[in-house]
């Protein structure tokens, strides 16, 4: 089963991905985490990658898509079940997918929109702070660390983000707006779409995508 997460910045995809990646023997392909790690293997992909970014631009839907099935190449898409967390991030995008999973027979693919209003991201993004050295995110709100602005896991200082500010997180929800946001229908004109509401608590969440699929 491959499941993929849609919806803003800050609607929880990547808290559930953690707990049913821990709880429900699911594995977590985020496009994110997959740049930075190839950037740092240094490997030609990965070249690339960092020579896109270094140069201010986004990186483009074919080079995006080389990231994406060359962590996909990595699992059994038969017998695993996996989650994708930020990729398609556009119709293009999908394209790329859904004909590539159509070549190697694979059909249990199910969407899943994570649908959650604009004051509740922003509320929740402003008080989000990641681990400098290994990532691991946390929120003054929901998941506090147990020292303040240190890691539970390597006693690392914690920051927060530019894009988390408050002005940036506003410039990346019209991004979505523009981008991302048209898949949501193209999605349920393809009758394949699972709604489920952000602001949930998270066992509510995953109770349902586990009920509907």
């Amino acid at each position: 089963m491959i499941l993929i997460f849609l919806g803003p910045p800050g609607s929880g995809k990547g808290t559930i991905s953690e707990k049913m990646v821990q709880n429900h023997n699911f594995k977590h392909i985020s496009t994110g985490d997959i740049f930075r790690k190839t950037i740092s293997n240094g490997t030609p992909l990965g070249i690339k990658v960092k020579q896109i970014i270094n140069s201010g631009n986004l990186v483009d839907d074919k080079t995006t898509w080389e990231v994406a099935k060359d962590a996909l190449e990595k699992f059994d898409l038969n017998s695993e079940n996996i989650i994708l967390d930020g990729y398609p991030r556009n119709i293009d995008q999908s394209f790329f997918l859904e004909k590539w999973l159509k070549e190697q027979s694979i059909t249990n693919l199910k969407e899943i929109y994570f649908e959650i209003s604009k004051d509740v991201i922003i509320k929740r993004l402003t008080s989000r702070m990641v681990c400098d050295k290994c990532g691991r995110t946390y929120n003054k709100l929901t998941l506090k660390p147990k020292i303040e602005w240190k890691c539970d896991d390597d006693n690392s200082e914690l920051i927060q983000r530019k894009d988390d500010r408050e002005e940036n997180v506003k410039v990346r929800l019209e991004t979505y707006e523009k981008v991302t946001a048209p898949l949501i229908k193209y999605f349920t004109q393809k009758n394949n779409l699972i709604v489920v509401k952000g602001d949930d608590d998270a066992e509510s969440i995953i109770s349902k995508i586990l009920k509907s699929i």
